[in-house]
Parts: structure tokens; sequence; C-alpha cells
């Protein structure tokens, strides 16, 4: 016969750890919601608002990423401010990040649908494809990441 004791109590106890789902993030933070401007980008906006944050909604229409702006604002007014960029230009990125004040959270929702044929669409057009839906993922991720990093530093700076 074999004692289990605290040995087996042990082991119970990090299998509950690690089978626990982890808490939900904390979405009070800075959110940046990218390709705001309508469709599935809106509607995470509206819904983040719920939730309280204070967000950024980016577009390359500046007019539609103003629109979503306001119906975040009219739930909760002072929640949403709206920041142009073209996602597949790597400058205008960069200076997203710098202009608009630190995120917390980015949420990569920019991107092209294309219902057109593959022998109807240009060269033009499939190039314009590549750089908003795979290469601007790269430009908007790596800039970020490299915010991401310096308000870290900043928050250990902070504590110690």
């Amino acid at each position: 016969m074999v004692q289990v004791g605290d040995c087996g109590w042990h082991w119970a106890s990090e299998v509950m750890i690690y089978c626990t789902p982890p808490s939900s993030p904390n979405l009070t933070n800075n959110p940046r919601v990218t390709g705001a401007g309508r469709g599935l980008g809106r509607e995470i906006c509206l819904r983040l608002i719920k939730e309280g944050v204070k967000l950024t909604c980016v577009d390359v229409s500046l007019s539609t990423a103003e629109e979503t702006a306001a119906l975040c604002n009219a739930t909760r007014p002072g929640s949403a401010t709206a920041a142009y960029c073209d996602i597949a230009d790597k400058q205008q990125v960069s200076k997203l990040v710098e202009q608009v004040p630190p995120v917390d959270i980015l949420i990569n929702n920019a991107g092209i649908v294309s219902s057109a044929s593959i022998l109807e669409v240009t060269d033009e057009h499939i190039e314009r494809l590549m750089q908003v839906n795979i290469l601007s993922q790269f430009w908007v991720s790596f800039s970020y990441q490299y915010s991401f990093y310096l308000n870290q530093c900043r928050d250990i700076k902070k504590n110690v």
C-alpha cells in the first residue's frame, strides 16, 4: 500500500494550477485596433468600450476611424480617439507608434478581403493585398513590440 500524504497533495495542487485557465487580461489599459473603420474592427472597438477601455481606432480612412470613435464616444464619452495610418507603409506605422500614446494591447485587425477572380485582378491589386494582409502584420507587430519593451522598462524603473 502506497501512502500519498503531502507528496500527493502537492502533486494535486500543481495539476490544479496548470489546469486552471489564466485570468482575463486587464482591458482597462490602452488598446489599439487597426482596421477599426468598419466591419469587424468597428465591432471590436464597440465591444471593448463596454469593458471600460480607452482606445485608439486606427484605419487607412481617417473619416471611418472618426465615425467608429464617435460611436464609441456616444456609448462612453471620452473613451476613443481616431488615428490615420496606412499600415502597409512601414514609415507611417513608425509615426503612429511615436505620435499616439503608449499601447498595452494591440489588436492587429486590418486586412483586405477581395472577391475578385484570380483571372480579373491586376498586379497592383495583388501587391496591395500582400502589403496589407501579410507585410503590414510584421510592420505593426514589430513596431509595437519595441513600444511594449520600452513601456515594460519604464514600469520596471518606476517600481525599483
